[in-house]
């Protein structure tokens, strides 16, 4: 009897332990995804990480952004126009840059998401529309609105802050 007493405080004080472990550190990044699909079935696909807004932290104006650490990762089935640009079927990642008056969206040849983004390696850079939310977003939110057979406005959520795109399918 008196071993299972022993056993079972020493069981309670590590799980206690390892509670207050798991309390103190940091939440993983909740990974979201996507996506929205052209008339033809092809489909375009962002991956991203779904942070917390917190009032009390300032997005650096005019400086890349990686959500959570990591780069928005795109997949696309089909060549895309962004911005001018050709975007050829394949992987990609994207940064953003926050803005007061306009958000920028980077789509970049870089294909790892832990990456430090590298200027070199942008296929194409698209001012943002802004608009303020109605509904703060308490998570960071991406969203497609199929905007026509070959039309997907990319739309970004973060805070009171809406910041819209289109990509379109060629």
């Amino acid at each position: 009897m008196r071993k299972l007493a022993i056993c079972t405080l020493l069981f309670l004080e590590l799980g206690l332990a390892g509670i207050v472990t798991a309390q103190n550190q940091p939440a993983a990044p909740e990974a979201s995804t996507v996506s929205c699909d052209f008339a033809d079935g092809k489909q375009v696909t962002v991956r991203y990480n779904r942070i917390p807004f917190n009032k009390r932290e300032r997005l650096r104006e005019n400086k890349v952004w990686m959500p959570g650490g990591s780069a928005l990762i795109l997949f696309t089935g089909a060549d895309l126009k962004f911005a001018g640009k050709n975007i050829p079927t394949g992987a990609y990642t994207m940064y953003l840059i926050p803005g007061r008056k306009t958000w920028n969206l980077i789509v970049s040849k870089n294909e790892k998401p832990e990456s430090a983004y590298n200027a070199q390696q942008d296929l194409a850079r698209a001012p943002m529309d802004l608009g303020q939310l109605s509904q703060p977003a308490d998570k960071l939110t991406l969203y497609f609105g199929q905007m026509g057979p070959k039309q997907c406005n990319l739309r970004v959520y973060y805070g009171d802050t809406g910041a819209f795109t289109e990509f379109e399918e060629q």
